[in-house]
């Protein structure tokens, strides 16, 4: 779960400095007489962000919406990343002969000799050795079609 957390702050931290880079860029910078670093944000920045903050997010013009569901897409591939390494298989238990595994769509994963195939949203293991290899759930929001796996080479 650290991981998934640092991803995340790495992301916030990355809007952060994004909006920050972007809003200052608006502006000017000058000092004052005492030396006090002065900015200036322009009039139509102040009235669109603060129209903006003031804003709930359905009552938004679509194209403000479009770029908080761009952010919310950030997010979600964060998440998803994610939850694909904690929905899969501990290689280290596979069978010493396990080249794939991939997630059965009744609830367990499938060791494999041979590359299952996908075919009518299921993954079809022809030939070759098959072992049930654990039970378990497939993450909120993950898509088991998405997880096959090949055995990781030497280093990875």
């Amino acid at each position: 779960m650290n991981v998934l957390r640092e991803h995340l702050a790495k992301y916030a931290h990355n809007a952060w400095s994004g909006w920050m880079k972007y809003m200052f860029m608006k502006g000017e910078f000058s000092k004052s007489d005492d030396g006090t670093v002065l900015w200036d944000m322009p009039s139509w920045a102040v009235d669109r962000w603060q129209r903006q903050m003031n804003t709930p997010y359905d009552d938004l013009p679509e194209p403000e919406k479009k770029s908080d569901r761009d952010e919310a897409d950030k997010i979600m591939t964060i998440l998803k990343e994610s939850a694909l390494n904690l929905a899969g298989p501990d290689w280290k238990s596979a069978p010493t002969w396990a080249e794939w595994w991939c997630w059965h769509h009744e609830g367990y994963g499938v060791w494999s000799e041979n590359k299952p195939l996908l075919a009518n949203g299921l993954w079809l293991v022809a030939g070759g050795r098959r072992e049930v290899g654990h039970f378990g759930s497939v993450p909120l929001g993950v898509d088991y079609r998405l997880l096959l796996q090949r055995r990781p080479g030497e280093g990875e």
